[in-house]
Formats: C-alpha cells, sequence, structure tokens
C-alpha cells in the first residue's frame, strides 16, 4: 500500500475567515491557532500541495477538494489500471 500526502493550504486571510465564522465546530482551533500555524516552518516535504482559496465571496465544496486531489494525485488513473 502507497501513501499519498496531500497539502491542503489557502490564503491567510481565507483562513482567518473560515476558522472565525465556524459555529457548532468539533474543532477548538480558533485565530490565535490559525496564527500559530501560519508562522510554523513545515520545511520541505514531498506531500502535493492543493491550494483550496477559492474567489471573494465563494467557497469549494468538500466534494470540489476531493475532486481536485483525486485530479492531482492521479488516483482514478491508478485504479482504472489497476
Amino acid at each position: 500500500m502507497s501513501f499519498t500526502g496531500l497539502f491542503l493550504s489557502a490564503d491567510p486571510d481565507e483562513l482567518m475567515r473560515r476558522v472565525t465564522e465556524r459555529q457548532g465546530d468539533v474543532s477548538d482551533a480558533d485565530a490565535q491557532v490559525v496564527r500559530r500555524q501560519l508562522a510554523q516552518d513545515w520545511g520541505q516535504n514531498h506531500w502535493i500541495a492543493l491550494d483550496t482559496s477559492a474567489p471573494d465571496g465563494f467557497s469549494y465544496s468538500e466534494q470540489e477538494v476531493v475532486d481536485a486531489a483525486v485530479q492531482k494525485t492521479g488516483l482514478m488513473d491508478n485504479l482504472n489500471q489497476g
């Protein structure tokens, strides 16, 4: 079994908007957590980067992010060859 890592990112303003607008979410992350994460040096990795930023006033659905991840990883191609 192989592993393919995905590193999801977004514009910092978008991340702050998302975390401050959440309600009834199980995550305890808040704006302070986002600021600490953005300040962190994650170093180099071999994960596939996927920018989940969206145009102003628009948000990608979970399915759209999954579809983009499948396309970037070539997962369906691998399954179809399987």
